[in-house]
């Protein structure tokens, strides 16, 4: 009888286990992150033989649809082993949230999945060189390829454009907006100025009129310098946002299973 018992027992535990896992694939399946996560944490608690690295990569898999990268990775650090999956949902994570001191830590096989983030990594670092280029193929070679399309700005000659004509600097940083606003804040003092001094003898207008001109002009140099100067790292960030987006049901994608 007692026997009989405890096997009862046994039975409506895995039972009551089992209903967890697939209410949980239940939600998982329908969007519902947030209460998957839930009954995931509750099969935990439930149950002690609970597969620690698949119940975790699953909990981080939801916090990464969720938009919560920081809590996918505090769940997945917090392992003692990983399998590839959770390995590279470690990884994804980590690029996610743009660590990327923490993704060139990570020692991945040349065969496993996660090697294509810490390719991304290198690339969005620009530590990815034209030889190691050779290796990649697929979404990641498209990537690194429109990843070099991405010009680079000289701030030098951007300084000097706008010092011979104000604006011309933020035209070459691409700022036709802040281009057009230099001319007019520019040129606008610098013609009353030169009114003032051959056409009047307003001395204090002429000096306040110049003091103006020099304000902007100085402005405008430091400015079209600024906008050279960051007009890379812009333009990646863009582009940064523009892969999560484009490749968010593909490489990008969390790897998990229930």
């Amino acid at each position: 009888m007692k026997k009989t018992l405890t096997l009862l027992t046994a039975l409506i535990a895995v039972r009551i286990f089992s209903m967890n896992m697939d209410f949980a694939e239940f939600l998982f399946g329908e969007g519902d992150y947030f209460r998957c996560i839930t009954e995931l944490k509750r099969e935990f608690y439930e149950n002690p033989s609970a597969d620690t690295v698949k119940v975790s990569n699953l909990i981080a898999a939801c916090y990464i649809y969720m938009g919560e990268y920081e809590k996918a990775s505090e769940v997945l650090s917090n392992l003692t082993a990983f399998d590839e999956d959770a390995k590279f949902n470690y990884l994804l994570a980590e690029f996610l949230r743009k660590n990327y001191a923490s993704i060139d830590t990570i020692k991945t096989l040349p065969t496993e999945s996660g090697m294509d983030i810490k390719h991304l990594s290198a690339i969005f670092q620009s530590k990815f060189s034209p030889q190691e280029s050779l290796l990649l193929s697929g979404e990641i070679k498209t990537i690194y390829r429109d990843y070099l399309k991405i010009k680079k700005k000289n701030p030098y000659l951007a300084l000097l454009m706008s010092a011979l004509i104000p604006g011309t600097g933020r035209f070459y940083a691409e700022r036709s907006g802040d281009g057009l606003f230099s001319i007019v804040t520019v040129l606008t003092p610098a013609v009353i100025t030169a009114y003032y001094y051959f056409y009047t003898e307003n001395t204090p207008a002429f000096y306040a009129a110049a003091a103006v001109f020099g304000a902007f002009y100085i402005g405008e140099l430091y400015g079209a310098f600024n906008s050279a100067s960051i007009y890379h790292k812009n333009k990646t960030e863009e582009y940064y946002k523009k892969v999560i987006l484009d490749y968010s049901d593909s490489i990008l994608k969390p790897r998990c299973s229930f």
